[in-house]
């Protein structure tokens, strides 16, 4: 899909002017949605939102979808509850730690990271019932001797990803809904806050014939306490989108006959969350971490796909320490 231009600045100027004294739900006069299309659909099924299971990412669409992905992201990277069953290294460090609270307005106590060797695993599944339900997700913990932002910066920007990925076969901007991780909402064509883009991604992990492409929303912006997120920091949400519906429908189905090119095999992600977040005292100039994915890898048997998982969310991990050293 095209990335569509702004809009010429005089005429925006123009329009805000126009609608200065008209009741707005921001400060400024947001443009029309409607050329902002993408010409690709998401998985809403377990957004809380009506409009069925797929939904076009378009027009007034895209920024309730964008939103309601993030919002959903943070509920369960920030749940310490039953939901997250730890390893048993993990159950070994937070049982050291029972009763450390660092969020003091969460239900549960939240378990900090001590040193770059203390990498926090959890698995779970999700209870909404709906698709990938059955398939099991990762939650990792860990701290990096950088800032929060520079971070954020390092996933949300394409071209870096082969500094943290050895397996990266490169990852492309398709569409830009909006740039800008600090815009606010207030001053955002899109009424949300953040940068929001598509993105396409290759890999070509061992053993594997074909590379594996990824098809994504992403999203980062910063933590808002105005709408209870108190913690501070940043948050990245990604999903799976599809260029076709039908699409979705094959690959849910088994991936036979998709209609997805054939030289990639083409995996979903059902939820990939990271919550950044700056650390204070001894831990000054570090940040931690928390990071969710949840992958559909279609023809890999459920215990290995597990055991892949959980390895693979470790590597990523120490791979964004060595960056920083």
């Amino acid at each position: 899909p095209e990335i569509i231009e702004e809009e010429d600045e005089g005429q925006d100027r123009e329009e805000k002017g126009s609608l200065k004294d008209e009741a707005q739900p921001s400060r400024h006069a947001r443009p029309p949605l409607q050329e902002r299309s993408s010409s690709s659909f998401m998985r809403t099924h377990d957004l809380e939102i009506e409009g069925g299971n797929i939904m076009a990412l378009d027009g007034d669409n895209a920024p309730l979808l964008i939103e309601a992905l993030t919002k959903m992201g943070i509920k369960y990277a920030t749940d310490e509850g039953s939901m997250w069953t730890p390893t048993p290294d993990t159950k070994k460090y937070v049982d050291k730690r029972e009763g450390e609270v660092a969020m003091s307005w969460l239900p549960h106590p939240w378990y900090q990271p001590h040193n770059k060797k203390e990498i926090f695993v959890w698995s779970g599944k999700f209870d909404h019932g709906g698709h990938g339900s059955d398939l099991p997700a990762i939650k990792t913990r860990g701290i990096i001797k950088c800032s929060s932002r520079s971070l954020v910066d390092l996933i949300v920007d394409s071209k870096r990803v082969k500094e943290y990925n050895g397996m990266s076969l490169g990852r492309t901007d398709d569409f830009i809904f909006q740039e800008g991780v600090d815009t606010d909402p207030c001053d955002s064509p899109l009424g949300i806050g953040g940068a929001a883009k598509l993105i396409r991604s290759k890999s070509k992990p061992p053993l594997i014939k074909k590379p594996i492409e990824l098809f994504n929303i992403m999203h980062a912006r910063k933590l808002d306490e105005e709408k209870g997120e108190k913690m501070g920091g940043y948050v990245i949400s990604t999903r799976a989108v599809w260029e076709k519906e039908e699409y979705a429908d094959a690959l849910a189905k088994g991936g036979k006959k998709s209609g997805l090119p054939s030289d990639t095999t083409r995996n979903e992600l059902l939820l990939g969350v990271n919550i950044v977040r700056d650390l204070d005292g001894e831990f000054e100039g570090w940040c931690e971490i928390t990071a969710i994915s949840h992958l559909n890898s279609p023809g890999i048997p459920l215990s290995l796909g597990k055991r892949i998982g959980l390895s693979a969310a470790t590597n990523n991990i120490k791979s964004l320490q060595s960056i920083w050293g």
